[in-house]
């Protein structure tokens, strides 16, 4: 091959790995989807809420984001433990971080909240700051 050819080569290889990379990070990111969600049974009360499965990758890593944020003060609710009372807890996939303040609001991210988006809903629900 000459050395043109070699130069595009490793321009389209190049190319490939940014798109790759790019589509792993939004992925495996931190964002997931958020909505206000009522809360629906009353055995959980204010606070962090995780709700998991024991086969999930992405629970590992939303796990580490809630541990980060609440320094260890959530409670986790795996789908092993309670299928049934997943849906409700209006709770459809998982990973889904559940954040229920003193008043009941509740706000529910399915796949793994961002840190900073995760801290602000602590603080916006008047519970203890992390």
């Amino acid at each position: 091959m000459t050395d043109e050819a070699w130069r595009w080569v490793i321009v389209g290889a190049g190319a490939l790995l940014v798109v790759v990379v790019a589509l792993w990070s939004r992925q495996s990111g931190e964002g997931g989807t958020v909505r206000s969600a009522p809360t629906v049974r009353t055995d959980l009360g204010p606070g962090v809420h995780l709700f998991s499965s024991g086969t999930c990758q992405p629970c590992l890593d939303a796990r580490t984001v809630v541990e980060s944020v609440t320094g260890g003060a959530f409670s986790e609710v795996r789908f092993e433990d309670d299928p049934a009372g997943f849906g409700g807890f209006g709770v459809a996939k998982v990973p889904a971080v559940f954040v229920i303040g003193e008043d009941g609001s509740g706000l529910l991210w399915e796949g793994i909240p961002a840190r900073n988006d995760l801290r602000r809903a602590i603080l916006e629900r008047s519970l203890p700051a992390p």
